[in-house]
C-alpha cells in the first residue's frame, strides 16, 4: 500500500462456532487470511455476531500470539506481568508509559547520534528526519558517489542539487567575494 492510499476498512463477523465472515466482501475468512489482509494494509472490524460487541482488540492480539509471537518479545517480562496484574482502568497507564519510555529513549539516541556527528566531522545533520538519511548524506560526501535526492526538499536552486551542493556552491561563492574584497581594498 502507497503512502497517498488511505486504509481499507473491512467489517468482520465472528460466529459462535468459531467462523469469520468478512460482510465487505461477503465470504469466510480464516485467522491466517486476515493476518495476510492486515499485513497488505487493510483495517479491520470485528463484531461479535452473536452479542454485536467489537472484538477487534481482542481477536488481533489472538492473530498475533498465533501468528507472530516474536513480536511480543518487544514487551519486556515485568511489562507484561503489570499488564496481567494491572486492573483494566489502570492498563492505559502502564502501556502509555511503557510506549513514552521507549519514544523518549528513541528521540535520545538520535539525539546523541547527531551531536555525535556533528562534533566528529563537522556535518549537521539536523536537517535530515533520520539516522539513515544522515549516514547516507555524510557517506555520499567521503566517497563521491551520486547523492540520494534532498530528504528536506527544497535546499538546492538546481534540479538534483543536494544539501552539500548547496552548501559547497555558497562556500566557493563566499570565498570568491572574500577574494574581491581584499583586491579591491589592496588596489
Amino acid at each position: 500500500m502507497s503512502d497517498n492510499e488511505q486504509p481499507r476498512l473491512l467489517s468482520i463477523k465472528k460466529y459462535s462456532n468459531r467462523r469469520f465472515y468478512d460482510t465487505t466482501r461477503s465470504r469466510h475468512v480464516t485467522m491466517g487470511e486476515m493476518h495476510d489482509l492486515i499485513a497488505a494494509g487493510y483495517d479491520l472490524t470485528i463484531v461479535d455476531g452473536t452479542s454485536g460487541d467489537e472484538i477487534t482488540n481482542v481477536v488481533l492480539t489472538q492473530i498475533i500470539l498465533e501468528r507472530d509471537t516474536p513480536k511480543l518479545s518487544m514487551f519486556p517480562s515485568n511489562v507484561l506481568h503489570e499488564m496481567i496484574r494491572t486492573q483494566q482502568e489502570f492498563l492505559g497507564n502502564v502501556v502509555e508509559r511503557f510506549f513514552a519510555q521507549v519514544l523518549d529513549s528513541h528521540k535520545s539516541s538520535q539525539d546523541r547520534w547527531r551531536k555525535f556527528v556533528e562534533n566528529t566531522i563537522g556535518f549537521n545533520p539536523a536537517s535530515v528526519m533520520n539516522p539513515m538519511d544522515w549516514t547516507r548524506s555524510m557517506m555520499s560526501t567521503f566517497t563521491g558517489q551520486p547523492k540520494a535526492p534532498d530528504p528536506v526538499g527544497g535546499g538546492g536552486d538546481r534540479e538534483g542539487e543536494g544539501e552539500m551542493d548547496v552548501l559547497r556552491r555558497q562556500v566557493e561563492e563566499l570565498t570568491r567575494q572574500v577574494g574581491e574584497m581584499n583586491r579591491k581594498g589592496d588596489g
